[in-house]
């Protein structure tokens, strides 16, 4: 196991949630503010975080396109996460990369309390 599964499996016994990956190798999770994944990206060295922000409206869309876009733009309230679309279930994810080399449990609470 690498440190990265090792911070993982400890990040989710804080929680009192279950280390084990999907069959895709997300760690997926709820808090009071929404759904969450940890997916551990070794060949790349990273965890990917991913946080769920809801469906992608049917009206009116090209306004919720622009406030992401602003908000994401010199990443000025998304302390470097980017925004995007799961195609598949048509919703819109916040994403962030944490690098190994800064990753520890501490790190990882703190990326996803953003």
């Amino acid at each position: 196991m690498n440190d990265a599964k090792a911070v993982i499996k400890s990040f989710c016994a804080g929680l009192g949630i279950k280390s084990e990956a999907d069959t895709e190798g997300f760690y997926s999770f709820s808090v009071d503010v929404g759904e969450f994944a940890v997916h551990d990206l070794s060949e790349e060295g990273v965890l990917l975080l991913t946080a769920d922000l809801g469906q992608v409206p049917p009206d009116n869309a090209g306004s919720l396109f622009r406030l992401m876009l602003e908000a994401q733009h010199s990443f000025r309230e998304t302390a470097g996460a980017t925004f995007s679309i799961d195609g598949e279930r048509d919703c819109i994810t916040l994403s962030r990369v944490v690098p190994y080399a800064t990753l520890d449990e501490d790190v990882l609470f703190r990326e996803v309390e953003r």
